[in-house]
C-alpha cells in the first residue's frame, strides 16, 4: 500500500529531516512508527499524505507515484488515506454527526448514502448515543473516537494515526488502540506514529524505528527500543 524509495526531506543544508529513507508497508499491515522527537516520524507522515513534498526520492500509495501528482489529483489521494491527529481537530460547535459528516463533504462524497455512512461510522466507534453532542460535552477518549469515525466515514484503505494516544490517559489510550486493531482486522492498513513504549512493547506488532531521519530498525513483532 505504501512504498517509500530513497526519500530525502531537507529543510536546510545541515541536517535532513529524512535521510535516504526506504520502506514498504503492505496491504492490511499494522505498523508502529517510533523514534524520539525530531526523528522524522511526522515528516514522513506529512509526505505520505502529500502535505509536503520530498526533496528527492519517490513515494507510492496504492500503486500511484504521489510525487508526480498534480494539484488537482491530490483529493483522490486523500480519499485513500484517513489521518487521525493527536489533538483531534474537531469542529468545536458541531455535533458528533456533523463532525463526521464534514469529512464526506470535504472529499465530495456526500451522496444519498451520506447519512447512513455517518451513522455506521459512529456506530463502529461506539458513539451512537452521543451523536448529537458537541465536543465540549465529550471526554478526551470520546473526542478521539469521533476523530476516528470521521476518518473511517470515507472508507479509506489506509489509516495513519499521529500520536493518537498522546493526549489520553492510559486506559483510554488502550481503548483507542484496541479500536484501531479492530479497524485493521476489517481490512484497513494502519500506520501509527507513537512515543508510547508500553503500547508498542505489549502489542508486539511490526515496528519501524527512525533515528536522525534514518530507518535504523524494521522488525516484525518488535518492541520500542528507541
Amino acid at each position: 500500500m505504501i512504498i517509500v524509495q530513497d526519500v530525502v526531506k531537507a529543510y536546510d543544508e545541515i541536517t535532513p529531516a529524512l535521510d535516504h529513507v526506504s520502506l514498504q508497508i503492505n496491504d492490511r499491515d499494522f505498523v508502529f512508527l517510533v523514534g524520539s522527537s525530531g526523528a522524522g516520524k511526522t515528516t514522513l507522515i506529512r509526505l505520505i499524505n502529500k502535505d509536503e513534498e520530498p526533496t528527492s526520492g519517490s513515494i507510492f500509495v496504492d500503486g500511484v507515484n504521489i510525487t508526480r501528482l498534480k494539484r488537482g489529483e491530490v483529493p483522490s489521494l486523500r480519499r485513500k488515506i484517513g489521518v487521525i491527529f493527536q489533538d483531534f481537530k474537531l469542529l468545536p460547535h458541531a455535533t458528533v454527526s456533523e463532525n463526521v459528516e464534514f469529512a464526506l463533504r470535504v472529499v465530495g462524497e456526500h451522496d444519498g448514502r451520506g447519512h447512513q455512512r455517518v451513522e455506521e461510522a459512529i456506530e463502529t466507534v461506539g458513539l451512537s448515543a452521543q451523536a448529537r453532542r458537541r465536543p465540549y460535552q465529550l471526554s478526551g477518549g470520546e473526542q478521539q473516537r469521533v476523530a476516528i469515525a470521521r476518518c473511517l466515514v470515507t472508507d479509506p484503505p489506509i489509516v495513519i494515526a499521529d500520536e493518537p494516544t498522546g493526549n489520553l490517559d492510559p486506559d483510554t489510550g488502550w481503548e483507542t488502540m484496541n479500536l484501531l486493531v479492530r479497524i485493521n482486522a476489517m481490512g484497513t492498513t494502519v500506520l501509527i506514529a507513537t512515543h508510547n513504549r508500553e503500547l508498542v512493547n505489549t502489542m508486539r506488532r511490526r515496528v519501524i524505528s527512525l533515528e536522525d531521519g534514518k530507518v535504523v530498525r524494521d522488525e516484525v513483532g518488535g518492541g520500542y527500543s528507541g
